[in-house]
């Protein structure tokens, strides 16, 4: 039988010096994901590395058929909710990447709103979870748009979550 962890990691540290008095801190986020479809528990994971988009190119995913080999064969992975997304803009010179805003069935759950977007500038990163509850993917709310805007973009992305018909996600983002 299959079985599969996951984990979303998360860290923005620093460390201020001024006028001889320190200051080091940092935020941190660490879940481990079970192998499941309720909360705090996922299925599978999707990759892609280091995709190249020309400047104003779009690629559009279906998140309820992403394919990628895996285990010597090519595997479909369906997803029914999305537990958590990173999005990597490997680009250092110019470039944009867009992600959403893809119209028709636009999956927009973790924006709020249909249309929606955001900016991972050049070298930069955007990841976003629910771990929770998951953001549901359906038959009208399962595209992911990426677009370059302003050059070539090459980027990274991973999204894990989970396929069973029993997944608990509410959408919701709460």
């Amino acid at each position: 039988a299959d079985k599969f962890t996951g984990e979303v990691v998360a860290r923005f540290g620093w460390n201020w010096l001024s006028e001889g008095v320190q200051d080091s801190d940092k935020v941190e986020h660490n879940t481990r994901l079970a192998s499941g479809f309720n909360w705090n528990q996922a299925e599978a994971a999707w990759k892609l590395g280091s995709v190249t988009l020309a400047d104003a190119a779009s690629v559009i995913y279906d998140l309820s058929n992403l394919t990628q080999t895996r285990f010597g064969d090519t595997q479909v992975i369906a997803l029914i909710d999305v537990r958590g997304i990173i999005i990597k803009n490997e680009t250092t010179g110019e470039g944009t990447l867009i992600v959403g805003d893809a119209g028709a069935n636009e999956w927009s759950a973790m924006f709020g709103a249909d249309g929606d977007a955001a900016n991972v500038e050049p070298s930069s990163v955007f990841a976003i979870s629910n771990e929770l509850d998951g953001w549901d993917v359906d038959a009208t709310n399962k595209n992911l748009k990426l677009t370059a805007s302003g050059g070539e973009c090459t980027y990274s992305i991973a999204i894990i979550g989970a396929t069973s018909a029993g997944a608990s996600g509410s959408g919701s983002g709460a």
